[in-house]
C-alpha cells in the first residue's frame, strides 16, 4: 500500500508566503475602495443637508436657518432645534455626519431637552450672519462671510468635512478623509503631513464636490481660540481691518 505524499515544510512556507503577498497586495486596494465608497456616502449626506436648507428657505423668504450666538464658538455646532427639524425631514444621525467619523462624534450635551446646541461631524458654515470668523493666523485681517440665503453666491460653501489642526480633546490634527479613512496625527502637524486627501464641500447652488487638500483654504473655526485652524473651500473674503470680527 503506497503512502500518500504530503507537502514538505518548504512547500508549505512557499504557499504561506504567496498568500501573505496576495493579502498585502489586496488590502490597500480594498481600503481604497472602501474609502471611495464612504466619500460617496459622505457627499450624499452633505447634499441632503444642503437640500433641506433650500427647502426651508422656500418657506422663509429665501433664508437658511440662522444659528444662534452659542453655536458660533465652533462651526460644527448648530442649534438643537434646527437638528430636530432636520430629523423630521429624514435626516437622521447616519445622514448628519461623515461615515468615517461615525455617529459617536455626534455630541448632545443636554439630551433631556430640546434646547441648546449639538455637535455634528461637519463644518456647518451657513447661517452665521455678518462678517464671521476670521481666517487662519496668516491672514487675520480677512474675514469670510457665511451664506445665509439662496440668493448668496452660488460658489459659497455651506457645509464641509472637518479638517482641523490644534484640537484639544484629544490633542491632534484630524481629517475626515485620508487615503484609507480618517487621518489623525500630532496637533503640530498640518493636514498634508497626516495624509489628508481633502474634503467634500456642499455649495449654495446645491452641488457637492470633493476638493483636494491642496485646494482648500485655512480658516479660523473657533471664535476665541486662535490655535484652532480648519480647512474648507475658499469663501467670500471681506477686506476689513477694523472691528471685532464676529
Amino acid at each position: 500500500m503506497n503512502k500518500q505524499k504530503g507537502f514538505t515544510l518548504i512547500e508549505l512556507l512557499v504557499v504561506i508566503s504567496i498568500i501573505a503577498l496576495l493579502i498585502g497586495l489586496l488590502l490597500p486596494a480594498l481600503s481604497t475602495a472602501k474609502e471611495s465608497s464612504r466619500r460617496i456616502i459622505c457627499a450624499a449626506n452633505q447634499r441632503s443637508v444642503v437640500q433641506y436648507q433650500h427647502t426651508y428657505a422656500m418657506d422663509n423668504n429665501g433664508k437658511f436657518q440662522i444659528e444662534g450666538p452659542g453655536t458660533q464658538t465652533h462651526l460644527s455646532w448648530i442649534l438643537k432645534k434646527h437638528y430636530i427639524n432636520m430629523q423630521q425631514n429624514d435626516i437622521d444621525l447616519e445622514t448628519f455626519g461623515c461615515p468615517n467619523r461615525g455617529i459617536d462624534f455626534f455630541y448632545d450635551p443636554n439630551p433631556d431637552t430640546d434646547q441648546g446646541s449639538i455637535r455634528a461631524s461637519y463644518y456647518m458654515t451657513y447661517g452665521r450672519p455678518g462678517s464671521m470668523l476670521k481666517t487662519g493666523p496668516t491672514a487675520w485681517t480677512k474675514r469670510w462671510k457665511s451664506p445665509t440665503s439662496v440668493y448668496d453666491k452660488s460658489d459659497w460653501v455651506m457645509i464641509g468635512d472637518i479638517i482641523e489642526m490644534g484640537t484639544d480633546l484629544p490633542p491632534q490634527t484630524t481629517a475626515s478623509h485620508g487615503g484609507s479613512g480618517i487621518a489623525q496625527g500630532d496637533p503640530n502637524l498640518t493636514p498634508e503631513e497626516i495624509g489628508s486627501d481633502g474634503s467634500n464641500n456642499g455649495f449654495v447652488d446645491g452641488h457637492v464636490e470633493f476638493v483636494a487638500q491642496t485646494e482648500l483654504k485655512e480658516h479660523r473655526v473657533v471664535r476665541k481660540q486662535t490655535k484652532y485652524r480648519g480647512w474648507f473651500t475658499d469663501m467670500n473674503f471681506v477686506t476689513e481691518t477694523t472691528g471685532t470680527g464676529r
